[in-house]
């Protein structure tokens, strides 16, 4: 994932800081206690009230879209997640603001140049894995997530500017090198080539995600590019980021096995793909694999930063007969849609790779790889790579639309296309190099 900023300065200042102010640990505290209160409060209502009562107690969340998806109650907990109490499922990232919580709305604005791109992708066999035999879920997630306490050691991160200056900031502008934040005692980086690792320290409200991550010592630990953006409980964008092409978190958009397990997934998803042509909102920048540099037509092209969503409804989606967890993939993709994040690189052209947790949020601490054993009990089975994988109904690509990137700004004048057309940026890629992921994924 590469990054020339030419106009930057070379030497950004370094913010001298450990964590956040003791203001902050204490909201984010106290936001904890009050939502364990109301949980148990709830629970006590169910046991004597009726049960449409006691949701009242909670936020609450839900997928919706143009067909109505169950409310589901959900404690938020932030702030009291770690590794061997981990968050529920029915539980998301950020506030109800970010565009990944933001529900599609029913008419949504298709983009001007959506049917383009998708009867392109079409001739280029574009699709999900498992392309028209199947729908492939496997267990080799990219997004290893860590829930630090103040109790965690503090660690001291050397980001090496690999990719140009200021790609050891994010939007914000708190540059990470030199920083100190608690990690978990044996946290470890995505074991593929590129190295993610993201820490939440939760009480300080703040995430902090890496690339190219590696331990130089207990205390130390080498990153190629990270960033700081804020979180909290029911709070964040999951945006200004800079450890993928898309600048987003690297929390923002991940699917967690407990999310499958409960069947339901309250935001939307993060996808790479291919390779991009230019950049629309809420990317910052057409950092990812270009087209034109694989080979591939930049007419018709995907945009970084694009939301997809599969056109089918909550009653087409359960006529399909796919298997539960793949239920639960769908509906997300046709009531939040799928944000392109990335760039796969390593020669993939034709897969469209959803991000998973990784499994090292567990086996760090010797608990059990959560996805790899959600998949196991579907019926999965050992892939050359190592990991395991299952197949379910194949996702036809036609089904598929590109949406307006004024419906994610939420500046659409009518359902009728008086917004901005493609509003897409197409940028100078002459003058940057271009990020993408190294890795790829061995099929079985």
């Amino acid at each position: 994932m590469d990054r020339d900023r030419s106009t930057a300065n070379p030497v950004p200042k370094l913010h001298a800081r450990t964590t956040a102010d003791p203001w902050a640990r204490a909201r984010a505290a106290a936001s904890a206690w009050v939502s364990a209160f109301w949980l148990l409060a709830a629970r006590a209502v169910r046991r004597c009230w009726p049960a449409a009562l006691a949701p009242m107690l909670l936020p609450l969340t839900a997928a919706s879209g143009s067909v109505s998806a169950p409310v589901q109650p959900c404690p938020q907990l932030f702030g009291l997640f770690t590794a061997h109490s981990p968050p529920p499922g029915c539980w998301r990232p950020y506030g109800p603001n970010s565009p990944f919580n933001k529900p599609i709305p029913a008419g949504a604005l298709q983009a001007s140049d959506s049917n383009a791109i998708v009867r392109q992708m079409l001739r280029e066999g574009i699709g999900f894995a498992g392309g028209k035999q199947s729908f492939q879920l496997d267990s080799l997630g990219s997004r290893p997530i860590y829930w630090a306490q103040p109790s965690d050691p503090l660690v001291r991160i050397h980001c090496t500017y690999m990719w140009g200056p200021r790609t050891c900031e994010g939007a914000n502008g708190v540059v990470v090198d030199g920083l100190q934040i608690h990690i978990p005692a044996g946290a470890q980086p995505e074991q593929a080539s590129d190295g993610h690792l993201t820490v939440i320290e939760q009480a300080a409200g703040a995430e902090y995600d890496f690339e190219h991550a590696s331990w130089t010592s207990p205390t130390e630990l080498t990153v190629a590019s990270g960033s700081e953006i804020p979180i909290s409980a029911d709070a964040g964008t999951g945006l200004g980021g800079i450890a993928d092409a898309g600048d987003f978190g690297l929390l923002g958009g991940v699917i967690r096995a407990s999310e499958l397990k409960a069947g339901v997934i309250n935001h939307a998803l993060a996808i790479s793909v291919p390779c991009t042509q230019g950049y629309v909102w809420p990317s910052r920048g057409p950092w990812g694999l270009g087209c034109a540099s694989i080979g591939k037509s930049s007419w018709g092209a995907l945009h970084m930063g694009s939301l997809l969503q599969l056109k089918m409804s909550n009653r087409q989606i359960a006529a399909t007969g796919a298997p539960r967890w793949e239920r639960t993939i769908m509906r997300a993709m046709a009531h939040y849609g799928l944000y392109i994040n990335d760039t796969n690189g390593g020669g993939d052209d034709q897969t469209l790779e959803l991000e998973l947790e990784g499994d090292e949020s567990f086996t760090s601490f010797g608990e059990s790889p959560q996805m790899r054993d959600l998949i196991r009990t579907a019926g999965g089975r050992a892939w050359s790579n190592g990991g395991i994988g299952v197949g379910g109904v194949p996702i036809d690509t036609a089904k598929l639309r590109v949406l307006d990137p004024c419906v994610t700004q939420g500046t659409c004048l009518d359902t009728k296309g008086s917004a901005s057309a493609a509003n897409h940026r197409s940028g100078n890629r002459s003058r940057h190099h271009h990020r993408h992921r190294h890795h790829r994924r061995k099929r079985p």
